[in-house]
């Protein structure tokens, strides 16, 4: 008697689903339907498609397509800040708003908006130094006072 092949279990259905679904919010997105069009296509929240997009292009997006549907939207954006630009010079708050969120994005995509790492690392011999200098200064002080 053949054994039957085992049965997946809930998890990996829902991996399965999962990965389906990022699959389709890629696509769909990648055929620049809009966010809110996806999430209600695929019954997901907005914030979930996006999740679901960005999970999608590190993980199954061959890198060299992924660098130019980069290069794409970043020439979107571009385009976008060029036509709200005489509107917002205009005092159009709402054109003004575009492309300070247009900047954001390009700032976030080019790792500007993540805070600056600073090397903090101390060595003995330098806080050594740090405290001799002090009471050296403190010393001096206390002979002034002489």
């Amino acid at each position: 008697m053949a054994k039957s092949p085992p049965k997946q279990t809930e998890r990996q259905a829902s991996k399965v689903e999962k990965l389906a679904r990022q699959r389709d919010v890629a696509e769909l997105r990648l055929s620049a339907v809009p966010w809110r069009t996806i999430a209600a296509k695929v019954g997901v929240s907005t914030a979930q498609a996006r999740r679901d997009f960005a999970a999608w292009m590190s993980s199954e997006y061959p890198p060299e397509e992924r660098a130019a549907h980069r290069k794409r939207l970043i020439g979107q954006i571009d385009l976008i800040k060029r036509a709200q630009m005489p509107h917002a010079l205009q005092g159009d708050e709402k054109a003004a708003n575009v492309i300070l969120r247009a900047i954001d994005m390009e700032a976030r995509w080019f790792g500007l908006a993540e805070p600056a790492k600073v090397d903090v690392t101390v060595t003995e011999e330098r806080i050594a130094a740090e405290v001799d200098a002090f009471l050296a200064g403190f010393a001096h002080a206390a002979d002034a006072d002489r």
